[in-house]
């Protein structure tokens, strides 16, 4: 009967050695996972953040390059605004108004649509 502790013990030893070695390993493979990503760098400042909302241009220009001078930008603009405005009396000459003369149905056998 002492054989059968003697075994016990050695199996529980055993197993006791195998659980730390094997936590060992999980906890190193966890910190290394864990550490490769690369730390978050500073980011954007709020004086970055403060300037993107003070330079509106871009709903004024759109995408206009951005090395071309102010001045060329407004004139591109107000040309831009110009051909709007020309498509716009083309499209509903002076003293027409807008609106939807009707709705087209039809139907079929699910119902309107």
């Amino acid at each position: 009967m002492s054989a059968w502790i003697v075994g016990l013990a050695l199996a529980a030893g055993y197993l006791i050695n195998k659980n730390l070695q094997v936590s060992g390993l999980l906890d190193k493979a966890e910190r290394v996972y864990n550490g490769a990503a690369k730390p978050s760098t500073d980011g954007v400042t709020s004086d970055e953040v403060r300037s993107a909302w003070a330079n509106t241009d871009f709903t004024k220009f759109g995408d206009m390059q951005e090395d071309l001078a102010a001045s060329q930008k407004l004139s591109l603009a107000a040309k831009t605004e110009n051909q709007r405005a020309l498509v716009e009396a083309y499209d509903a000459p002076p003293g027409s108004e807008r609106e939807i003369q009707g709705v087209l149905l039809t139907f079929d056998r699910l119902g309107p649509s």
